[in-house]
């Protein structure tokens, strides 16, 4: 038998015929005579009802020793036990094989194509090892006359399979893929879209068969592009990168495209098939992630990397034209008492109110950014004279001086302080500009905030001292190197020692003092201030261990917490813990607040607040009458003590104005069974006054001043023993005589 190229894998076999007895015993002939069999290319073998196979040539023995992964001899005559299936690749049941049908049905098989299978040997799992195209004769009763049977023939046809089952893929794959794809022969004519192609671009593939790829209005919108592909085909075969798509209405949309050449095995230009995709999505990520990369998430304005990097493109333009540039560092006055005190959630708004007023000053003309907190840089490109660049700032300034109206507050009065520099003069860099203006904005604070100042050279060096001081803040804590004073707090008779404040000191290397109105401002702006307050706070209380071990505590010691410190998490648990580690009652610890303070989220500090009170810790507000003084806070916080502002006690006795507010603030704590203590106290006609006022208690230097650690200790021990210091009333000594009697180490430095 010879090959048949014309096979087909959905064939049907054919219908019983009666074959010719002469030809076929002619066929057989030939087939017995092993030269002849073993030279045919088709398997031939002739199969019995009783399941021998014989004889068979040697085509069939490769092809069955391959498809079975056995050798021959030791293969089961009986071919049931082969695994079959059929085109589609559904197992083929015996009864229904050619062989079976055509040996026991006597049927005629023509060119019917059936799998055979055998076990991955890694899986397991049973795969087709060999396509067989098999036609089957029925031979003859006399030439078959012991049992029925038929001649087979076995043409491998998997090469072919295979490629067909590949092509029906890549057309499923070329039909049902979300990329558009276009297909161009070698002259450059299209010959192929897929439908993704029309849903992307809306053109049926009917409008452009044919047409070349030179004329198709993706090519012509992109013609640069096109060239570039042009040339990677022709020396690397393919090409991938990022064009514009044209849809049929004209619109464009951003495409990832990739082109690859094939070609025929002699290395000639077959076809060029593009794949592109609309990538608007994607674009659209990478642009919000860009601006968010560039842009504050609060108000939308530049951020400092924006800034900088426009800051950086203005001093290029103005070295090549000559001209100058100009940067204003913007701070918030105010801004910290007001966050610390509405909330973050009206600070935000706040912010966000700010950064539309300055827009509107500033206009396009410039660029307006927010580089972090409350701080604003504005980047004047070209830059004006110095006239021009101080009316801008003021006309800042008075922006944001106006009252502003945020949700869930009422007006809220805020301020702005500017530094300004100027390029070529002040910096020759965008840090350097930058680093300069934040100097010159110090300036203006120190001046008294709500002003501008230029940049000075000498400025660069406060500012380095200021940075020094962070350092030198930074070694200290790590070192343990801060000292704690105490001012003694006493009763108004001036018989007993009702507590001591405890007040923070510094001394740098050089032994030079360095003043808590100095230092802590820094550590509040660096966020030291949350450490520092801790060590305050623990040192605090091993002292007042060491007073009661030596039994000379006074009642309680204060310890002053900052807004930063209270919005801590655990500030209650670092409270608890630092107790129980110096044995110290909570009733002992007194933590004294500003106005300011408690309204630094009002309802985590109400519920702080009453998580102190249950532990048992005496809560103050310092400063009384100086910030809010609202009576609604008075009602709903657990408050034990208000501390009177020493500007008050200064206006006393003389000033009835004065005396008037002093005698509201005590008259409010007798209402309300608090206890009122004075501050400043430095005369005699002052602490008579408060006295006949009747205040609670009183601190200042008619008593004592701030004592250090080992003055504190014999300040009390004095007390201890029954010998308060002279200048206790009824005595005419000035503190400092006082002092003198107790034994005080020879060397104190001034509080």
């Amino acid at each position: 038998m010879g090959r048949d190229d014309g096979y087909d894998m959905g064939r049907e076999p054919a219908q019983t015929r009666t074959p010719d007895p002469a030809r076929l015993q002619r066929l057989l002939t030939l087939f017995g005579n092993e030269a002849v069999r073993d030279t045919l290319y088709d398997g031939l073998m002739v199969v019995h009802a009783t399941g021998l196979v014989e004889p068979l040539n040697r085509a069939a023995v490769t092809l069955l020793e391959s498809a079975t992964g056995r050798p021959v001899p030791a293969f089961s005559p009986d071919t049931s036990a082969l695994d079959v299936v059929d085109s589609e690749g559904r197992p083929m049941p015996p009864p229904e094989r050619p062989a079976q049908r055509a040996v026991v049905r006597g049927e005629t098989v023509r060119g019917e194509v059936f799998g055979l299978r055998r076990p991955d040997p890694e899986t397991g799992e049973p795969v087709v090892v060999r396509w067989l195209r098999v036609s089957a004769l029925p031979l003859p009763r006399d030439l078959a006359p012991e049992a029925p049977a038929a001649l087979l023939s076995l043409v491998d046809v998997t090469p072919r399979v295979s490629a067909e089952q590949r092509l029906r893929q890549s057309a499923a794959a070329f039909d049902n893929t979300t990329e558009a794809v276009v297909i161009s022969d070698d002259r450059g004519r299209i010959v192929a879209v897929n439908p993704a192609f029309t849903s992307l671009t809306g053109y049926p593939a009917s409008e452009v068969m044919g047409l070349g790829m030179d004329d198709f209005p993706c090519t012509i919108a992109n013609r640069d592009v096109f060239a570039q592909i042009g040339r990677a085909l022709a020396t690397d075969g393919q090409w991938q990168g990022e064009t514009v798509g044209v849809r049929k209405d004209g619109s464009g949309f951003p495409a990832w495209m990739t082109a690859s050449a094939v070609h025929s095995p002699e290395g000639r230009l077959l076809n060029v098939v593009t794949v592109f995709s609309d990538i608007s999505p994607l674009k659209e990520v990478q642009d919000r992630l860009a601006h968010q990369a560039h842009h504050d998430d609060l108000t939308d304005l530049p951020n400092r990397v924006l800034a900088r990097e426009r800051l950086q493109e203005a001093l290029t333009r103005a070295t090549r034209d000559r001209c100058g540039v100009a940067v204003l560092f913007l701070d918030l006055d105010r801004f910290k008492v007001v966050n610390d005190s509405l909330g973050h959630v009206t600070g935000d708004h706040l912010l966000q109110a700010v950064a539309r007023r300055l827009r509107e000053v500033v206009g396009d003309a410039h660029l307006l950014a927010r580089i972090g907190g409350d701080e604003f840089l504005v980047i004047v490109d070209p830059a004006p004279d110095r006239a021009a660049l101080a009316a801008l700032a003021d006309r800042i300034i008075a922006a944001v001086d106006r009252p502003f109206d945020v949700p869930d507050a009422e007006e809220i009065y805020i301020g702005v302080s500017v530094g300004i520099t100027r390029f070529p003069g002040d910096g020759i860099t965008a840090d350097d500009l930058i680093r300069n203006a934040d100097a010159a904005l110090y300036a203006a604070k120190d001046a008294g905030r709500g002003a501008h100042h230029f940049y000075r050279e000498d400025l660069t060096r406060a500012a380095a001292r200021r940075l020094r001081l962070e350092q030198d803040m930074r070694r200290a804590l790590r070192d343990d190197a801060f000292l704690l004073a105490f001012q003694p707090m006493v009763s108004m008779d001036g018989q007993r020692v009702v507590g001591m404040e405890t007040l923070l000191r510094w001394r740098e290397d050089d032994e030079e003092r360095v003043t808590p109105d100095v230092f802590i401002p820094v550590a509040e702006d660096t966020g030291l201030i949350r450490p520092l307050g801790e060590w305050v706070l623990r040192h605090a209380l091993q002292e007042m261990r060491r007073w009661i071990d030596a039994g000379i505590a006074p009642k309680r010691i204060a310890v002053n917490v900052s807004a930063a410190q209270l919005r801590r998490q655990d500030f209650a648990v670092l409270v608890q813990r630092l107790l129980e580690e110096n044995g110290i009652a909570p009733g002992q610890l007194e933590l004294e607040l500003t106005e300011g303070a408690l309204f630094a989220d009002t309802d985590r500090m109400l519920d702080l607040l009453h998580d102190l009170d249950r532990l048992g810790v005496r809560v103050a507000v310092d400063d009384f009458g100086t910030g809010y003084s609202s009576l609604a806070y008075l009602q709903r916080f657990p408050i034990h003590r208000l501390k009177m502002d020493r500007s008050f006690v200064s206006a006393l006795p003389h000033c009835p104005q004065g005396t008037a507010i002093a005698s509201a603030i005590v008259n409010l704590g007798r209402a309300l069974d608090l206890d009122i203590l004075a501050e400043g106290v430095e005369q005699d006609a002052q602490l008579a006054a408060l006295q006949a006022l009747g205040c609670n208690a009183w601190q200042g230097f008619l008593c004592a001043p701030a004592l250090m650690r080992e003055e504190a200790f014999a300040f009390l021990a004095a007390c201890a023993r029954g010998a308060p210091p002279a200048t206790w009333p009824g005595n005419g000594a000035t503190s400092r005589d006082a002092l003198s009697s107790l034994d005080l180490p020879a060397s104190r430095p001034k509080a």
